[in-house]
């Protein structure tokens, strides 16, 4: 098996900007070697509606989809060449800084023979973790 070096950009999702207060939403994973670009990201639901009742749901659903179509079209459209750079210079290529409430947070770097396993490994480690169970409680 081939190991494949990546990096990953954790999105993160800050309902008031000048509080600064943010949540982690989605993982953007990069890896050169392995042609694997992918962004993963939740859909408002769970943590993010539980901290902000007053969340615009679809909104923030739509802005999500709206960020895995661009970062699959990258993806797609770069059989011949690749973007340069790690994960972060790629994602703020897509979403640049500025003062809204989605912006990149943390980054960090790896090696993995299956860069979709270490992006569903990175996602719950950094996004999904605290989340509480789906299911029914029982009575």
């Amino acid at each position: 098996m081939i190991s494949h070096a990546y990096s990953y950009a954790i999105l993160q999702y800050r309902h008031d900007v000048w509080v600064g207060e943010s949540l982690n939403a989605g993982v953007l994973l990069f890896s050169k070697t392995a042609r694997y670009l992918k962004f993963k990201a939740r859909t408002g639901q769970g943590r993010l509606a539980g901290a902000y009742p007053d969340l615009d749901h679809a909104a923030f659903r739509e802005t999500v989809r709206a960020l895995e179509r661009r970062f699959d079209r990258i993806a797609n459209e770069s059989t011949l060449f690749l973007p340069t750079g790690d994960a972060i210079e790629i994602g703020r290529k897509v979403l640049v800084p500025d003062d809204s409430s989605l912006v990149w947070g943390m980054t960090g770097s790896g090696v993995a023979f299956d860069p979709e396993k270490a992006l569903d490994q990175i996602f719950y480690r950094f996004v999904t973790k605290f989340d509480k169970d789906a299911g029914r409680d029982v009575r």
